[in-house]
């Protein structure tokens, strides 16, 4: 007997991984207009899971949608990484660098949520990454699209790392110079 998925999150959050699932197979066979297409739908299932997520405020669906997050871009990421390796070599680099620009990102919110600080990732910018994505693949302007995702990638560091920061110097500091809420980076 199958399993019932009771929540409506992570059902939409499935349906995003399996729509990922079928864009990175579809990079790898070559077929990019239909991977991009694809990677359009999960991009906005995931939004959706987010947003439904939210919505339940249970920490069972916040944390499956901070798995398919990471998934996505991980997914047709390395996929278009490994295509272009040999025919486009900057493409496949700069494939591995928006992959890796976008896990720090991803790192430096868990992290800081972690530690105690406010964080906050806005759906723009979830949007933005998986539109981009998405529409390097189905327009054929990897390199241009790519290029984006890794300066908003950047940019979403730059900022967490700055909203971090001037959280640490406003908060109460004990006599051993360390944060009042206890926690050190």
């Amino acid at each position: 007997m199958a399993a019932r998925i009771r929540s409506r999150s992570t059902a939409i959050l499935l349906l995003a991984l399996a729509f990922t699932g079928g864009a990175a197979a579809a990079v790898v066979l070559r077929h990019r207009v239909v991977a991009g297409a694809l990677a359009l739908i999960g991009g906005a299932l995931m939004l959706w899971g987010w947003y439904a997520a939210d919505r339940e405020r249970t920490a069972r669906a916040r944390f499956a949608a901070m798995l398919v997050d990471p998934v996505f871009d991980t997914s047709i990421l390395a996929a278009i990484a490994w295509v272009a390796r040999t025919a486009e070599p900057a493409v496949g680099a700069l494939a591995l660098v928006a992959l890796g620009t976008c896990y720090l990102a991803a790192y430096e919110r868990a992290r800081a949520d972690a530690l105690g600080f406010r964080t906050f990732e806005s759906v723009g910018y979830r949007a933005a990454r998986s539109a981009l994505i998405g529409l390097a693949l189905v327009t054929g302007w990897m390199s241009a699209a790519l290029s984006v995702l890794v300066a908003v990638s950047a940019v979403a560091v730059a900022v967490r790392a700055m909203n971090v920061a001037v959280q640490h110097r406003s908060s109460p500091m004990t006599a051993t110079g360390e944060p009042a809420t206890g926690s050190t980076p």
